[in-house]
């Protein structure tokens, strides 16, 4: 019951921030800026939840950003539960100490992802604008930036929802 809980509040947090920053792409479109973030929503799954369930809410998380970004249906499915297999091996083997580790993850797994989708864009032809290489490697690093911030609001939202959510349900029982 509890990790039913927790990954129905992961997965709508998730949706939030999902449309608040197509919203945000929406809005700063016409500055020519993409803020690109997969990568934001895999530790909190990943740390929170138990691995079936953690992989559900990635998988409609990816679902979602296919929706959002418009890209072909599955590449952020497949390229989340990647990096969410390569995260789970990483964390079991206790290869996972460094506190600064989480942001440089964040970085590399957002960079390889935007790099795929950029590639599959490029190969496949498909209509995405004009986001030749240049207005790419802009977009990677203002994402980049804006992870410094987001990541670790991201997490605290995400922790802080969890517990209160366990508290309120903790004062039920009683």
């Amino acid at each position: 019951m509890k990790q039913n809980l927790h990954a129905t509040i992961l997965l709508f947090l998730n949706q939030i921030i999902l449309h608040l920053n197509g919203l945000i792409n929406h809005s700063v479109s016409s500055l020519g800026i993409f803020l690109y973030l997969p990568a934001l929503f895999l530790f909190p799954a990943l740390i929170h939840l138990d691995p079936v369930r953690s992989k559900i809410v990635i998988i409609l998380t990816g679902i979602s950003l296919d929706h959002i970004y418009s890209t072909p249906l599955g590449f952020h499915v497949f390229s989340l539960l990647l990096c969410f297999l390569f995260l789970e091996l990483t964390l079991k083997s206790k290869t996972y100490d460094n506190t600064s580790r989480p942001f440089i993850i964040h970085l590399i797994i957002n960079f390889l992802i935007s790099c795929g989708l950029f590639l599959l864009l490029f190969l496949y032809h498909f209509k995405m604008g004009s986001w030749d290489a240049l207005r790419f490697m802009v977009d990677v690093s203002i994402s980049s930036l804006l992870f410094f911030v987001l990541c670790p609001w991201f997490s605290k939202l995400n922790l802080q929802s969890l517990l209160i959510f366990d508290s309120i349900f903790e004062k039920d029982k009683i």
